[in-house]
């Protein structure tokens, strides 16, 4: 192997983080005391503990990292396919082989998953010489198993200038004495990302359906919409199709139908950031077609990011992990927010004063209760981020139960597309937790029942891994406790959004040990990096077999991004991920290279047929065999 702190293609440099590694795990056994035992006996130095399971240990620029899965089940999926390597066979020092040995010999059995540094290492047998083969994006990844204890073993280089995961110093030994463990109580909860077998219900706005919403709230509604209108030369709805912006929307077309003379346009826009729920996709569209069955000149815009910000392209393509809180929520921006924008501000450059109503309220939740007061005090108007753009929030004041009371004992604007589908949606996504859902409350357009009660239910994006949980996409899809369940053809969402949760634990060793340079650079510092290529290899893998798709611009930037970093920054790219990903192309392509130039041949494809070259073959081949035309191989012409 090259000696990294020597090679010419990489730059490590030290760089300060906020990792501050711990001195144990959450939870040892005495067979994990036993198995850092024999590590410590090697002479390995200990690094400590970085998310609770990960523990650290290395020697001489060797690095070895010890996953803990203590009586958890983990997604064996994104462990990946077992290759036909046995760990005896892959070249390791001889110190890691005897450790290997051992875990054998206390009865795990160790697997080894297909991954790219065996490709590397196979290549390198086969007398090849390509320089990114050898980059700190590579690590050899073990996963051993035995009873209720997993435990995934990488393994890094031979002369790494530094620890993977940012931990920097060598830490003093925790007391590996074995202690009688029926004396140890359980002191830490399930985590997070694994899905309970109980779940707790959802615990939203309690919403009660009333026989009105009180007359002044809605009067005061009223009169700032009026106020909007009468104000602006344009007043913009954004809607994501949930209960609180149709309110919103409903008022103000309300407003338009019965004062014709009002100057103000009115504008709905709506961001399908393309991984919505397909049922709210769908509900959208729905009240788009009947917005514009008005025919009162009403624009229904659906804004869409750009192919290169799309939530797969960053995943896929880029190797962001999946979006968390608090500092890695960078879907917002990039899917809704963004293309929203830039909507906006096609009517700014107009010179048109523009106010966007907000279906924002204080009652939500204490936060949004507080960017409300910081946002608007006590003004009508707050600013927008686009300058030339004013907000207000006309149902700041309202609780879940005057929402959806107004939606069941009101007629939408329009005939054909009653209120009556959205409180269903609604009642399903809570899965039947109270006694009665709020979606059971409408029998039929006209017919409601008073005593009814629910929580209200969040409904996002399906692959929103900022939640723990999606409560409603569970109850929607597979219910809960044998009530709920309404949409099946949801699960295969549900299950994906499991795993993209999941991956951003590194006990599935699918993050790089080593934080890269943004900008283009082989230079790479202590910290957590991007998705490797054998997790989304794997990811990938798991969405086409759920049936979810990918659009074909997807698939191409995807391939371009990869090839893009894979030659600037040494990701390994194998032919497994190739394969899956070509797969969700519409139309097969025929022909793709293995060559990647981000030059000539940025989506490494020489040639790509579309759907209309396909159908143009299929019928070409239908008339040779019915005989209308000759090939020109059956004539004297091809000699």
């Amino acid at each position: 192997m090259i000696d990294l702190k020597d090679e010419q293609h990489y730059l490590f440099e030290d760089a300060p983080n906020k990792v501050k590694p711990t001195l144990d795990l959450k939870k040892q056994t005495n067979e994990t005391r036993t198995i850092w035992g024999l590590l410590k006996s090697f002479g390995l130095e200990f690094y400590g503990v970085v998310r609770n399971w990960s523990a650290i240990f290395g020697l001489d620029g060797t690095y070895i990292v010890l996953h803990h899965f203590i009586e958890q089940e983990p997604f064996e999926e994104l462990f990946g396919k077992e290759s036909l390597f046995s760990y005896s066979q892959v070249p390791m020092g001889s110190e890691i082989i005897d450790f290997l040995d051992d875990l054998t010999s206390l009865g795990f059995t160790i697997i080894v998953p297909e991954q790219v540094y065996i490709d590397a290492l196979e290549s390198e047998l086969a007398g090849a010489n390509n320089w990114h083969l050898n980059s700190p994006c590579h690590k050899l990844f073990f996963v051993a198993k035995k009873a209720k204890t997993t435990i995934t073993i990488e393994i890094y280089g031979d002369s790494m200038p530094f620890p993977p995961y940012g931990v920097k110093e060598a830490l003093a030994w925790p007391s590996l004495r074995l202690k009688d463990e029926s004396e140890q109580l359980e002191l830490f909860s399930i985590e997070p990302y694994l899905i309970p077998e109980s779940p707790e219900p959802s615990r939203g706005e309690q919403m009660i359906i009333s026989d009105f919403v009180p007359t002044e709230l809605e009067k005061a509604t009223e009169e700032s919409i009026a106020r909007a209108f009468r104000e602006n030369d344009v007043c913009v709805i954004p809607v994501s199709g949930g209960k609180d912006s149709s309110v919103v929307m409903q008022k103000c077309i309300h407003y338009k139908i019965q004062h014709p003379q009002s100057r103000a346009q009115l504008v709905i826009v709506s961001a399908d950031t393309g991984v919505d729920n397909p049922l709210m996709q769908a509900h959208v569209r729905r009240l788009k077609k009947a917005v514009e069955s008005l025919d009162l000149d009403i624009p229904f815009l659906i804004v869409e990011p750009r192919v290169q910000d799309s939530f797969m392209v960053t995943v896929f393509g880029r190797g962001y992990s999946t979006p968390s809180e608090p500092n890695f929520k960078w879907c917002v921006a990039r899917i809704k927010t963004m293309p929203g924008r830039q909507a906006l501000k096609g009517f700014v450059s107009e010179g048109k004063l523009v106010c966007q109503l907000l279906g924002l309220r204080a009652s939500e939740s204490q936060s949004r209760s507080a960017s409300i007061d910081r946002h608007y005090a006590e003004d009508f108007y707050g600013c927008h981020v686009v300058e030339g753009i004013r907000t207000c929030a006309p149902i700041r004041d309202w609780s879940a139960t005057d929402i959806v009371t107004y939606l069941v004992r009101n007629d939408t604007p329009w005939a054909d597309y009653s209120n009556y589908h959205l409180i269903n949606l609604y009642g399903s996504s809570m899965g039947g937790i109270a006694e009665c859902p709020v979606g059971a409350a409408i029998m039929s357009d006209n017919e409601a029942v008073r005593s009814c009660t629910g929580r209200a239910a969040r409904m996002g994006c399906w692959s929103c891994t900022v939640v723990a949980e999606d409560v409603s996409l569970r109850n929607l899809s597979i219910g809960i406790n044998g009530v709920g369940g309404d949409y099946p053809e949801l699960e295969p969402y549900y299950r994906m959004r499991a795993l993209l949760k999941a991956s951003q634990d590194i006990r599935y060793a699918g993050l790089t040990g080593y934080k890269r340079d943004n900008h283009g650079r082989q230079r790479f510092e202590p910290g957590f990096g991007n998705l490797g290529m054998d997790i989304r290899t794997n990811l990938l893998k798991k969405m086409k077999e759920y049936g979810i798709s990918l659009k074909d611009e997807e698939v191409n930037e995807i391939f371009k991004e990869v090839a893009n970093r894979e030659i600037s920054e040494g990701i390994p790219v194998s032919h497994r991920f190739r394969n899956v990903l070509r797969s969700f192309y519409t139309v097969d392509p025929l022909i793709i290279t293995d060559m990647y130039d981000p030059l000539l041949n940025p989506t490494g494809m020489i040639d790509r047929r579309t759907e209309n070259d396909a159908i143009a073959i299929d019928n070409v081949m239908a008339m040779i065999q019915s005989g209308e035309i000759v090939p020109y191989w059956e004539t004297s012409e091809r000699y």
